[in-house]
């Protein structure tokens, strides 16, 4: 949002909303409502997207991305494989591009990183990021699983 883009968020946490809007997104979908079968095209409705989960919202991000959309693959919560057919790429001519944080260019580490400090919130990252300890990280763990947390942890391995 920081960029003049319209964000719609996608979450299964209900509880999440407020925050999500908080962070910049006009409005959110509940990724309960998506379906992980549908028709090889849906109506186009996304200029761009951010898939952050892979699997089955990777392949409905295909079928409804408009005539040129572009999808940038950061992430594979939802699985390394996903379901989809050709036709969004051939009669769209959507584009599905990975991250490449390791062949990347010196040239292009460098401008990305010129552009952090305009681009980021480092309050919201303040917010979304819990520091906790090795001993802590075992009581986390069930949390994680059952989606009860959001954010980021990092684990201090020196406390």
């Amino acid at each position: 949002s920081t960029l003049g883009y319209e964000i719609i968020a996608v979450t299964g946490k209900v509880n999440s909303r407020e925050s999500l809007i908080a962070y910049g997104a006009k409005d959110i979908l509940d990724r309960n409502i998506i379906k992980s079968d549908g028709p090889p095209l849906e109506k186009g409705q996304w200029g761009g997207a951010i898939d952050n989960v892979g699997g089955d919202i990777l392949a409905w991000l295909t079928r409804t991305m408009k005539h040129g959309g572009n999808i940038a693959s950061v992430g594979l919560a939802g699985g390394v494989h996903f379901n989809t057919s050709v036709m969004p790429f051939i009669l769209r001519g959507v584009k599905l591009w990975g991250i490449d944080s390791i062949q990347i260019s010196m040239k292009r580490r460098q401008f990305v990183w010129s552009q952090v400090e305009r681009l980021v919130d480092f309050k919201v990252l303040e917010e979304l990021v819990q520091m906790v300890s090795m001993n802590e990280l075992m009581n986390i763990f069930p949390k994680i699983l059952k989606g009860q947390i959001s954010g980021r942890i990092v684990v201090d391995v020196n406390k």
